[in-house]
This record gives C-alpha cells, sequence and structure tokens, in this order.
C-alpha cells in the first residue's frame, strides 16, 4: 500500500481544539498520557483543562473523581490506548458508579 492510502480521515489536534474552543467553564478536561497530552495543551492554555504527563492510566478514574465530585459539572477525558490497557477495568466502574449524565451500562 502507498502512504496516500493510510492517510487518517480524521485529524485529532484539530477536533479537540475545534471541541476545546467552545468549552464553557462547566467543562473539566482531563488528558491522558502521549498525543492526548499534546492535543490538549495546543489547543491553548485553560485552567479548566488537566494534562497528566507521567500519570499513565489515570484519566479515567480522576474523570470518575470529578464527576462524583463536582456533579454540576461536565468531564472530558481525552486519552488513548496507552492509558486504558494499563488500567482495563476502570471504564466499566466508572459507567458503574454512574455519575450524573453518564451512560447507562449495557
Amino acid at each position: 500500500m502507498s502512504k496516500a492510502t493510510l492517510q487518517p480521515t480524521l485529524q485529532r489536534r484539530p477536533l479537540v481544539k475545534k471541541i476545546l474552543d467552545g468549552a464553557d467553564d462547566n467543562l473539566l478536561v482531563i488528558a491522558g498520557l502521549g498525543s492526548s497530552n499534546w492535543d490538549v495543551t495546543e489547543a491553548g492554555d485553560r485552567a479548566l483543562n488537566m494534562p497528566l504527563w507521567g500519570a499513565m492510566g489515570a484519566p479515567v478514574g480522576m474523570g470518575l473523581g470529578l464527576a462524583l465530585a463536582q456533579p454540576g459539572k461536565r468531564v472530558l477525558v481525552i486519552t488513548g490506548d496507552g492509558d486504558m490497557a494499563t488500567r482495563p477495568p476502570t471504564p466499566a466502574r466508572a459507567t458503574m458508579a454512574r455519575p450524573s449524565r453518564a451512560p447507562a451500562p449495557t
């Protein structure tokens, strides 16, 4: 396959910037290790963004903690496969905890 056929159709960094450009004071953002940190950081400095440099596996659990502690806020966790691989049961636990506005477990 040529490189031309392997080009991604979704560009993470511009997408994250677009999401965060519309963020208000009710959106708390946690970025996981690696590319997601750079994506959030590149989008611009914001007091309610928390990039977790060197905290592998922590973003989903921290997002759950924020959602439970701040039920009036929206929490966005942007992370990748490395974080998820280090703590596989965390997404299920976060869903079962049912913070406000969380999707119901299926």
